[in-house]
């Protein structure tokens, strides 16, 4: 981690995580984004999303997985940290990370 204290980790950088980050981190909350992946999670990989805040003007200028990494450049010029780890289906922990004792609040945003 870049810090050693943060208000808020967000675990999973889809579309949902991303947009937790902006928002976190344009209101001054020091904020984690905790991924595996290549940011974008679902909208990175899929064909078609309809259902995300303004994305129909977005997305046929740029595409599903531009629009993710405009998400996730957007985090990180607010300030949101990304983080690797390895995330398991069942046994993720944050003591994997260094942050178990290092953040106020804590985000779960996987894919369904």
């Amino acid at each position: 981690p870049k810090r050693s204290h943060y208000e808020l980790a967000i675990v999973g950088a889809g579309p949902a995580g991303l947009a937790a980050a902006v928002y976190a981190a344009s209101e001054g909350l020091g904020t984690v984004i905790l991924e595996p992946d290549l940011p974008g999670g679902q909208a990175g990989t899929s064909s078609l999303i309809r259902n995300y805040l303004d994305a129909a003007d977005i997305l046929l200028s740029v595409g599903q997985f531009a629009l993710a990494q405009r998400l996730f450049a957007r985090a990180e010029g607010l300030g949101a940290d990304p983080l690797a780890v390895d995330i398991g289906p069942e046994d993720f922990s944050l003591r994997e990370t260094d942050l178990d004792q290092a953040l106020d609040l804590f985000a779960v945003c996987t894919r369904a």
